[in-house]
């Protein structure tokens, strides 16, 4: 039953939309919860990202902004870490590729799905408290790290208004997440 509705929900959307869900000129605004996966545990955070239409209907660049926080206590053990992750993003979107668009298929009006490869930095506070058999510890600082990673993921509209829903993986920075958000092209 709920397959069925939403096939329902996609052909209905497909119906009142003509033209490319992204392409060239297309500025998109997300933003997300996001839950990364670490060996310590679920990192939870709010992402922000930008991108623009930049060629041939094809490939997007942009940026995005990351606040996360994990923590976690083991008894002898305690460990928080807060960071900020601002990252370049370029996409590449297979919806665009000309031989796509000229089949005139109308997925392609309410659908974009593409792969972004990101950049950046990860600006971190941490502390770090333990208790070893007698011997206590206590560690606090700061960390920048250089990443990169990959970033499928996948934008639904709808509407023909612009409104979209967004889905995105995590893959790479020694994590995997994934992010859960709505959106608005303008």
């Amino acid at each position: 039953m709920k397959k069925l509705l939403l096939a329902i929900l996609l052909v209905f959307t497909m119906a009142f939309s003509q033209e490319l869900a992204f392409k060239q000129g297309s500025n998109v605004l997300n933003a997300g919860l996001n839950f990364n996966l670490y060996s310590g545990g679920v990192s939870p955070g709010v992402l922000v990202a930008f991108d623009h239409g930049a060629f041939n209907n094809m490939f997007s660049m942009g940026g995005e902004l990351g606040f996360y926080h994990r923590s976690w206590d083991v008894g002898y053990w305690k460990n928080s870490y807060t960071y900020l992750s601002p990252l370049f993003r370029f996409g590449f979107h297979p919806f665009g590729i000309p031989a796509l668009e000229a089949k005139g298929f109308k997925a392609l009006s309410v659908i974009d799905p593409y792969v972004a490869a990101v950049a950046g930095v990860r600006l971190g506070i941490y502390s770090n408290e333990w208790d070893w058999g007698g011997e206590r510890s206590k560690k606090t600082g700061t960390e920048g790290v250089f990443v990169i990673g990959l970033k499928p993921g996948i934008r639904w509209f709808p509407f023909n208004n612009g409104v979209n829903f967004w889905a995105e993986a995590n893959l790479g920075y020694n994590a995997f997440g994934l992010l859960l958000g709505a959106g608005l092209r303008f």
